[in-house]
């Protein structure tokens, strides 16, 4: 697993969205969001599955500023 998507799944699980939620924001199964979260699978998060949990996280924080694409990967890779 790659470390955008590791970096994006543990900002969900601290921020506690369930992986329900993940699989409800990406259109993930649940089952496939198990594997990711169990490190069961290689697979990486695609760039508009990242930005769904991106935006589910800010909508649960309140937070507009600080969780962003760019923080993930690195404003060379993002932009």
């Amino acid at each position: 697993m790659g470390a955008t998507t590791e970096k994006i799944l543990t900002l969900a699980r601290d921020n506690g969205l369930l992986q329900k939620d993940i699989a409800v924001a990406t259109g993930l199964s649940e089952s496939a969001v198990s594997r990711l979260l169990n490190g069961e699978t290689k697979r990486d998060l695609s760039l508009p599955e990242v930005e769904s949990i991106l935006r589910v996280l800010r909508e649960r924080t309140g937070r507009r500023r600080g969780l962003t694409l760019n923080d993930l990967v690195g404003s060379s890779k993002a932009a």
